[in-house]
Parts: C-alpha cells; sequence; structure tokens
C-alpha cells in the first residue's frame, strides 16, 4: 500500500472577508474594501508522520472599488405591450460591493429581492447585471447601468409580461442643506377616467425636504388611496408609484407624476394639465362589493396636481380666482355641475331639485347663490371646505328621498387658465342594488 499522506493549506494576508479552506486549499469569500493584498500561500504534507512544508509563493491581488456610478437607489416601472403599468422594480445598489436589495411588486403580491450585481467588464465597467428566480416561476433580470439608469425585464412561463424599458432610473435624496425645490403642500385630482367609474378621485400631497411624496385620498368609487413615493433624479422630479387596491390588492392605481414649474418666477410647481396622461387605474371582478363589482380596467385617468397655499383667516376667493368677475355683485360666484350618464344630474331630469349656481364668501363659506333657479335648496344642498387642506365634502337628497354624499379638492390653478375647473371631486349613488359615482365640477371665471 502506498504511505498515509495528508495535506494542509495555508495562507497568510488574506483581506478581510476571504476565507481559506485548509482541506481543499480553495480560497472564497468577497473582499469588501479596496487596496492591495499581498498573500502568502503554502502547503505542509504529512506522510507516514513525516511534515513536509512546501515552497512558500507569493500573490499580489489588486482589488478595484466597485464603481461608485454603478450603485444607488432606482424605480422603474414595469409596463406590458400597451404601455400598462404591471409591476414596479425598486433597487438599492450598494457602492462598495455590488450587493443589492430591493422589491419587485406584481399582481397581488411584492417580492424581496437580494443579489450581487456581476460587471460587465472588470477594466472599464458600464453595467452590473443580475438574474433572479422567484416563486411562481418569474424570472427578473435586472442591469444597472453607469448612466444612473437601470433596465430590467419579467418573464413566466407564457414569456415576457412587463419591460421597465428606458424609464428605469436613479432616485435622488434631498437634504435640509439642499431640500427639494418643489416640497410643499398640494392638492391632487385624478380626472377623465376613460372608462369605468364617472367623477374624479382626489388626493392630499405633502412633498417634504428630501423629495418624499405622500398621498392620502380617495378614487371616484369611494376606494382610500395612500402612497409614500421617492423622486428621481431629474431635474424637475417625476415619481412613479404603482399601489395595489382592493381587498385581494390585485387592483392597481400607477403611472407617472412629473412636476414642472407653474409659473415663471413664482417657485412653484405643478402637474399641468396634459402632463400627467400617462396614469392608469384598474379593479378586480369582486362580486361581494356594491361599487362596480363587475371590475374594470385598465382605464386611463389624467392627473392635476397644484400647490396648495392655505388660505389666510380662510380667505380662498382671490386664490380660487373668483375676484375676477367685473360686477362686484358677482365676486365669489361660480357654477357647480353634477353628472352621472343615465342618472344622476343638475342639467338632467333632476334640474329642478340640485344647484348650478353657488357663492363663496370672504370666509370661504359656500351657499346656493341668489341668482340659481332654485336658490330656496330644495334638495337641501349643503357643502363644507377645509381652506387648511382644500378639500371639500357635501351631500344632497334626492326627489325620491335618497340621500347622495360627495367629496373633492379645491385646485389654485395657475394664471391663464381657462376653463377654471378649481374644484374636482365625486358623488355616490346607489341605484339598483349597485353603488355608481358620478362627476362634481366647481368651475369660475377664467384666470387672466
Amino acid at each position: 500500500l502506498p504511505p498515509a499522506t495528508t495535506i494542509t493549506y495555508y495562507a497568510a494576508g488574506l483581506p478581510s472577508g476571504l476565507v481559506l479552506n485548509k482541506t481543499t486549499g480553495v480560497i472564497t469569500g468577497r473582499v469588501n474594501k479596496a487596496g492591495t493584498y499581498r498573500i502568502t500561500y503554502w502547503a505542509v504534507t504529512v506522510t507516514d508522520g513525516v511534515k513536509t512544508k512546501t515552497a512558500v509563493h507569493d500573490y499580489i491581488i489588486a482589488v478595484q472599488a466597485y464603481p461608485a456610478l454603478i450603485s444607488g437607489a432606482f424605480e422603474g416601472l414595469l409596463v406590458n405591450g400597451s404601455g400598462v403599468p404591471v409591476g414596479k422594480v425598486a433597487l438599492l445598489a450598494r457602492n462598495t460591493t455590488g450587493a443589492f436589495s430591493g422589491k419587485l411588486t406584481y399582481l397581488n403580491k411584492v417580492y424581496g429581492l437580494r443579489g450581487l450585481l456581476v460587471l460587465d467588464s472588470v477594466s472599464a465597467p458600464t453595467s452590473g447585471g443580475a438574474s433572479l428566480s422567484l416563486a411562481g416561476s418569474l424570472t427578473l433580470n435586472v442591469t444597472v447601468n453607469a448612466d444612473a439608469t437601470m433596465t430590467a425585464t419579467l418573464t413566466g412561463t407564457d414569456g415576457l409580461i412587463g419591460d421597465v424599458g428606458t424609464d428605469g432610473t436613479q432616485m435622488k435624496t434631498y437634504t435640509a442643506i439642499t431640500p427639494a425645490p418643489w416640497a410643499g403642500t398640494y392638492t391632487m385630482a385624478f380626472t377623465n377616467p376613460t372608462d369605468g367609474p364617472e367623477g374624479s378621485g382626489y388626493g392630499l400631497v405633502k412633498i417634504d425636504g428630501k423629495g418624499l411624496l405622500r398621498l392620502r385620498g380617495k378614487l371616484a368609487d369611494g376606494t382610500a388611496v395612500t402612497a409614500a413615493v421617492s423622486s428621481d433624479v431629474s431635474a424637475n422630479g417625476t415619481y412613479r408609484p404603482y399601489v395595489q387596491l382592493y381587498s385581494n390588492r390585485l387592483g392597481f392605481l400607477a403611472g407617472w407624476l412629473p412636476l414642472s414649474p407653474q409659473n415663471f418666477g413664482t417657485g412653484l410647481y405643478h402637474i399641468e394639465t396634459g402632463a400627467g396622461l400617462d396614469f392608469y387605474w384598474s379593479k378586480p371582478a369582486l362580486p361581494k362589493d356594491k361599487a362596480y363589482p363587475a371590475g374594470f380596467g385598465p382605464v386611463g385617468v389624467e392627473v392635476v396636481m397644484e400647490p396648495w397655499i392655505a388660505a389666510n383667516r380662510s380667505y380662498l376667493l382671490g386664490p380660487l380666482g373668483l375676484v375676477t368677475a367685473t360686477d362686484s355683485q358677482e365676486i365669489g360666484n361660480f357654477s357647480v355641475v353634477f353628472d352621472q350618464a343615465g342618472g344622476v344630474s343638475n342639467t338632467g331630469s333632476n334640474t329642478d331639485m340640485l344647484p348650478v349656481s353657488l357663492n363663496m364668501d370672504a370666509r370661504s363659506r359656500v351657499s346656493v347663490a341668489p341668482n340659481d333657479p332654485n336658490p330656496s335648496n330644495p334638495s337641501k344642498w349643503t357643502v363644507k371646505v377645509n381652506p387648511a387642506t382644500g378639500q371639500f365634502s357635501g351631500g344632497f337628497v334626492l326627489q325620491d328621498k335618497r340621500k347622495v354624499s360627495y367629496e373633492g379638492v379645491l385646485l389654485q390653478l395657475p394664471s391663464g387658465t381657462s376653463p377654471n375647473a378649481f374644484g374636482r371631486g365625486f358623488f355616490r349613488v346607489l341605484t339598483g342594488g349597485t353603488m355608481l359615482s358620478g362627476d362634481v365640477i366647481f368651475t369660475g371665471p377664467d384666470i387672466p
């Protein structure tokens, strides 16, 4: 028999993060700090009790720092072939090791993400990528690029589900020294749905100095919605919410919120009419729901967001553009529309009940205007305005005694706005056992 021999491996000078397997001689791990390391490597054999040390070998290991440009916080909406969001990828890549964590929001689940970005080149890297296998036979391929962008694809057993494409971008956190220029309080309306519920959902928005946007509001079917979203690195800030909705979380509200300066020289920002068109709302079929049990969507909605500057002593006439009338007796007057296709409307079968002309006084109290066709207010129409937030709510009674509630927000629109639709909201009325919604619009004189 050949003599019994054992071999043990040794190394000195290994950088933190590397480990030597003394049995196999294999070095594994990850170096956590850039630098140049001198490693001494040898082995000791034992044959029939006789130890023999091998020659000592010296190696130089140069560890480059992970590229700072291929790191940071990134977000992107996954969209299908029609351009409609189906999910969202949020990633945080560390600037020392390329390790990343994050989450994928898809359908009614949120998947935790964790891994290591592999550079496309050692000498001149321009990107780092990873492929992750997730539950439900899903595969997420993600790439972080040195130009502050991120791409990603989500595939399933039937092929491509969604693609971030060119939308993925780096996020930015502002500081107390350099706060987000658009930090402030806003009112938001989700208007003109292409199908499904009528009316405008609304939101009360606060953006802090770090650029974090917090939304609290309701959609036109009465569903409460909340969100907290970070800004990207674009000059004026764009937000990408993807909010899971309804009891089974299979519905969503998602899209892009691009801010822009409101008026030159004011320092204010907003989402102007026509800019927030890439926004979508979807509800799955929920047979037990009273409101739209068959579901709908995805439907497109238009987002309008304007800064809300709390009124001094509840004075809103000026900020809402209600002092532009040429006749002093008309100051504060505005029109209201209640409209539901085939249902409640103040221009249809309920004309003799619902007001069409309203008046706001200097303390922001709203009442039926004296020139309304029915100033006696037979529908017992009421409204209450909160000058601190811009939110309004109220109710009225139909001829058949059904009680209807409504709610929404006021918008402090910029100069040059026509028409001045400064109030947007929705009402809900039970019809044949189903809760249907309609539109509420306050319109004042054009703002010069």
